[in-house]
């Protein structure tokens, strides 16, 4: 694995450094064909053409600003030349082709994908009526799924749609599905029954190289020290906005010792969480309706890592791909981080939302 093919590059827009991959794509693999793993594969499966030749369907699940969508967009630019595909990603947004698409099938699934994109599930009927330009050829509709709680409910419908669709085009259409949302993936929830026929991926946290070469992006951050890198990745879990938050404002400070400036910004994320924390702490508390998993958080807040986790991952799996429960390096699962601690205790006992 070269550098390039493991650590991303990072656009600009706005204030928002986003994520670009190389040759490679790394995925936390979580269950395939109907069975959700006992043991999760803590190593990065990395996607590449030759993975993707061989994609029929998958669902694609992490926690809002976990890079869910930048996942999908990276499928969508790798796919092969022969499984043109199409992302949906979400209201408003357009729609993002794979290279090389045939102009033919281009306007065909435009037409036929417009009112999903439009209304983003809650009419699917023209969709559905005008889905016969996609038979003709195979085609991945990848569809991101990333509402809020009130429209869990909704998605789960449009899910459902969809592995209608794939099943009607007698496998021309593979789907892949990218959610923030647990119950799209649960065997058990029978409206959304994509599982069984998918493999489920999760995004993974970001390593130490990947942040790295994030805070080189950040104007005013010095070159980072090992020690620091590990503080900051520890402090977060890896999860991308809370780093890039932290590092957004170590910039900011512009003078003080370093180290200072790095405690300063954890601090004032712990006492003013980004607004994405809000959503995150509403699935996580969706997850707590599940006595067996409210019993596992309670545990997971106030015990260390724990060594025998992994014989309860089949249990525990929800709280992993929802951003909740992380790896150490020697495998020992836990709570992802301090932030992760402190704000899974608000949700215990019923704190600020």
């Amino acid at each position: 694995m070269t550098e390039r093919d493991g650590v991303p590059t990072f656009r600009q827009e706005g204030e928002r450094f986003h994520a670009e991959w190389g040759a490679r794509l790394p995925v936390l693999e979580i269950g395939r064909d109907g069975v959700l793993s006992s043991v999760l594969r803590d190593a990065p499966r990395w996607l590449d053409r030759v993975a993707l030749q061989r994609l029929r369907s998958a669902i694609v699940i992490g926690e809002r600003h976990a890079g869910r969508l930048a996942s999908l967009r990276w499928i969508t630019e790798h796919l092969p030349a022969d499984m043109p595909g199409v992302l949906i990603p979400g209201t408003g947004r357009p729609l993002i082709w794979s290279p090389r698409a045939p102009a033919k099938l281009r306007r065909g699934v435009e037409s036929a994908i417009e009112p999903l994109n439009r209304t983003h599930g809650r009419d699917l009927e023209a969709f559905e009526a005008g889905s016969a330009t996609l038979f003709k050829s195979p085609v991945v509709l990848l569809v991101d799924l990333s509402g809020n709680a009130e429209r869990v409910q909704a998605e789960q419908q449009v899910v459902a749609r969809l592995r209608a669709l794939h099943e009607s085009s007698a496998g021309a259409i593979r789907l892949v599905v990218g959610t923030a949302w647990w119950s799209m993936v649960d065997q058990t929830n029978l409206e959304s029954d994509l599982v069984n026929l998918s493999s489920v991926w999760s995004v993974p946290p970001w390593a130490k190289s990947t942040v790295a070469r994030l805070a080189e992006a950040f104007q005013g951050v010095p070159r980072w020290e090992d020690n620091d890198l590990d503080t900051l990745v520890e402090a977060t879990g890896g999860q991308p906005a809370l780093i890039e938050n932290a590092l957004r404002d170590v910039a900011a400070a512009g003078s003080g010792l370093f180290r200072e400036r790095l405690a300063a910004a954890l601090d004032r994320q712990r006492r003013y969480p980004p607004a994405a924390v809000s959503i995150w702490k509403a699935q996580l508390r969706a997850l707590l309706k599940a006595p067996e998993l409210a019993r596992a958080v309670r545990e997971y807040v106030e015990a260390p890592l724990r060594a025998d986790a992994q014989g309860r991952l089949s249990r525990d799996l929800p709280l992993v791909a929802s951003g909740w429960l992380g790896f150490d390096a020697s495998g020992r699962c836990g709570i992802r981080s301090d932030l992760h601690r402190a704000w899974a205790r608000d949700v215990l006992v019923g704190g600020p939302k």
